[in-house]
């Protein structure tokens, strides 16, 4: 795994419009829209990863949270918390983004979904450091297929 901190978002480079399991990926015009969030951050993000699952999002939320950036927002807090944050992530999608209400309590944030919105959330909070992790092409898609991957077509066969 590696990790790049990014001090400039033009730092980072599209990696073209290809997405091997489209199921889990945003439609480009949603990663593309920079709609404004109602009403503004109530609270300033001072870390925003920028890396996909896989790449050591876990382990860097866990520093981020010793480090005094925490709580960290999380895929995990998704998860945990689904009534209210699947609405306001699909609303996101549509571009109707409310990042005071998905990062409420949180100073950071990594991993997915957060990680597909790296434009809209520099619009939103510029002074923050992005941090983009990542890992060898093939080292990841072993690894997602080994976990994620089947975690979805368990879930997709249920």
């Amino acid at each position: 795994h590696g990790a790049s901190v990014i001090t400039d978002i033009s730092d980072i480079k599209q990696q073209g419009n290809h997405c091997r399991f489209p199921a889990i990926c945003l439609p480009r015009s949603a990663s593309l829209s920079l709609g404004a969030s109602n009403g503004g951050p109530s609270m300033t993000m001072k870390v925003i990863g920028t890396g996909v699952g896989r790449t050591g999002t876990n382990s860097l939320k866990l520093a981020l949270n010793q480090l005094g950036f925490g709580p960290c927002h999380h895929m995990e807090e998704v998860l945990h918390h689904m009534p209210v944050q699947v609405p306001l992530w699909s609303a996101a999608v549509h571009g109707r983004a409310d990042w005071r209400a998905i990062f409420k309590g949180y100073p950071s944030a990594v991993d997915w979904p957060t990680a597909g919105f790296f434009r809209e959330l520099y619009q939103a909070y510029p002074t923050a450091k992005f941090v983009l992790t990542h890992r060898n092409p093939e080292s990841w898609t072993d690894s997602f297929d080994n976990t994620i991957y089947k975690l979805l077509a368990a879930r997709d066969q249920a």
